[in-house]
C-alpha cells in the first residue's frame, strides 16, 4: 500500500504506510519482511532527497538480506545508487551500481517488490549524469523492450522520459517531444504523479527548443502544479524542505520568478 500511494504522489499517506509496515514487522520479528519495508521506504526517501535517511535504511536491510540469504541481495545496492546519485556523489553511486549489478539478474521478470527495472532506471540515470546519451537512448530502449515483453506498464513512462532526456542532450528535440507526449500519456493513464511532473518539465524544454514558448510555458505551469501538490503531500517538514532543495525542483519552482 506504501508504495501504491508513493506512486500515486500521496506521499504522505505512503509514509505513514511505510512506518506502519516496518512497526508492525519488527514487533513480529519477521526480519524478511523487515528488509522488505525498509528498501520500501528507502524509495520515499529518494524521491524526497532525505539521502542519509535512505543509505542507512538500505544498509540495515543488506544485512538482513544477508542474514537470510535473500535472492536479490544486490537490489539494496541498486537503491543505494539512486541515493548517492541524488546526494550528487557520482563515484559512490557507480561503485554502488557495479555492486547491484555483481549480485543481480536483470533479464528475470520483474516482481512488485524487487525490481530489476529500477535497476535499469539507474543504470539509464547514471549514463546520463555521465554524459553519455547515446548509450542511455539505447538503455531505454533495451529497458522498453524488457518491460513489453513481459507486459509492465508501470515504469514505461519513466524510461521513456529518461530516454527524451537523451535525445534532448543530442539536440533531437522533436523525437524528444514526441517521445514525452507517449511518456506523459502513460503517466496521466497511470495516475504516476512523481513522474508526470518531470515529464512535463522535460517537454516544456523540448517545446522551447522547436520554438513553442506559449506551449512551453503552458506546459511548465502544469508541471509546477503537481510539484506543489506533492509536496503539500509531504507531512515531515523536514523533508519536504529536502525536496523543495533538490535541483530540478528548485531549477523549476525559480523559472516561475
Amino acid at each position: 500500500r506504501g508504495l501504491i500511494h508513493l506512486i500515486n504522489g500521496s506521499w504522505g499517506d505512503a509514509l505513514t504506510a511505510l512506518n506502519g509496515s516496518i512497526e508492525f514487522s519488527e514487533m513480529a520479528q519477521a526480519e524478511r519482511m523487515l528488509a522488505v519495508s525498509l528498501l520500501a521506504k528507502a524509495n520515499y526517501c529518494i524521491l524526497v532527497g532525505a539521502t542519509e535517511t535512505g543509505l542507512s535504511l538500505c544498509r540495515r536491510a543488506m544485512k538482513l538480506f544477508e542474514k537470510h540469504l535473500l535472492y536479490f541481495q544486490g537490489y539494496p545496492w541498486g537503491l543505494m545508487s539512486l541515493l548517492y546519485l541524488v546526494a550528487g556523489d557520482q563515484s559512490s553511486a557507480r561503485e554502488a551500481l557495479q555492486n547491484c549489478l555483481d549480485n543481480i539478474d536483470l533479464d528475470l521478470p520483474p516482481t512488485p517488490t524487487f525490481s530489476s527495472v529500477e535497476v535499469r532506471l539507474a543504470e539509464i540515470k547514471f549514463c546520463l549524469v555521465e554524459e553519455r546519451p547515446d548509450l542511455a537512448t539505447s538503455r531505454a530502449d533495451d529497458l522498453l523492450d524488457y518491460l513489453e515483453r513481459f507486459h509492465v506498464r508501470q515504469f514505461r513512462s519513466d524510461a521513456m522520459m529518461l530516454k527524451a532526456k537523451a535525445l534532448l542532450a543530442l539536440d533531437r528535440p522533436r523525437e524528444a517531444n514526441d517521445t514525452l507526449y507517449e511518456a506523459c500519456r502513460e503517466a496521466e493513464e497511470l495516475s504516476t504523479q512523481p513522474t508526470l511532473w518531470q515529464i512535463l518539465d522535460s517537454q516544456a524544454d523540448a517545446l522551447e527548443r522547436l520554438d513553442k514558448a506559449e506551449q512551453a510555458v503552458s506546459t511548465r505551469d502544469r508541471a509546477r502544479a503537481i510539484l506543489a501538490t506533492l509536496a503539500d503531500s509531504i507531512i515531515v517538514d523536514e523533508d519536504r524542505a529536502t525536496f523543495l532543495k533538490l535541483p530540478d525542483v528548485r531549477r523549476l519552482l525559480e523559472a516561475q520568478k
